[in-house]
């Protein structure tokens, strides 16, 4: 099970993930409380062994912009959060090549307020569309509320989401809601490539608790 850390902001907090066997760590670059700059998330990943991934988050559709922070930072693939991009994701394909590992990650959303149905249809034609195009290498699925997108803390619908993740031909990231109590559970049922999670493993917006982080992580690969 593939698990990812994301909202870092303090090198202890990514330090503590990596002697737990964390495979990646993200750096939130488009917005909210877990904001960072290029300049402060290379002070962080200069330290960091070579072998774990990190990952920006992106909303931006300037490909010259993330191109530029994700050097200045020092990480090694992105996350694009906003609506899927064909011209961005080209633009970027060249400098993150596919590999072993996801060097790009598009996110998708279950939107927790619409029907169940109409979630399947939209996600199922959304991950047949990325696999099509063959510039990503995995998809995040993330849950969506009237309140925004991403780091909600809600999460989806895993039961009905479960024959879309399974459906995909692309590796599934699971994310929105986590917590070391239900990743076992998500896991469980989603049946996903991977997990992510941020505000799950926090004491305050960017701080992560070393215990929850240690519990998430043996709980998502126990399962």
């Amino acid at each position: 099970m593939w698990v990812k850390i994301c909202g870092n902001t303090r090198l202890e907090d990514c330090q503590r993930a990596v002697d737990l066997g964390v495979d990646a760590l993200g750096f939130i670059f488009a917005h909210g409380k877990r904001l960072v700059t290029a300049e402060h998330v290379r002070k962080i990943t200069s330290q960091l062994p070579a072998h774990v991934a990190t990952f920006g988050v992106f909303t931006q559709c300037d490909p010259e912009f993330i191109l530029r922070t994700a050097e200045a930072a020092g990480i090694k693939g992105i996350q694009m959060h906003g609506a899927f991009d064909a011209s961005v994701a080209s633009a970027l394909r060249p400098h993150f090549p596919k590999g072993d590992s996801p060097r790009l990650i598009q996110v998708v959303h279950w939107d927790v307020v619409e029907p169940v149905d109409t979630q399947q249809t939209r996600l199922r034609a959304e991950l047949n569309a990325l696999a099509d195009s063959g510039l990503v290498d995995a998809a995040l699925m993330d849950s969506r509320t009237k309140q925004g997108s991403g780091g909600t803390g809600v999460t989806f619908d895993w039961a009905a989401a479960a024959a879309v993740v399974q459906d995909s031909r692309l590796p599934v990231i699971a994310a929105g809601g986590l917590r070391p109590e239900n990743v076992a559970e998500a896991v469980r049922v989603l049946k996903p490539w991977g997990v992510d999670v941020s505000s799950g493993v926090e004491a305050a917006p960017g701080v992560k608790d070393a215990t929850q982080l240690e519990q998430f992580i043996q709980a998502a690969r126990r399962s």
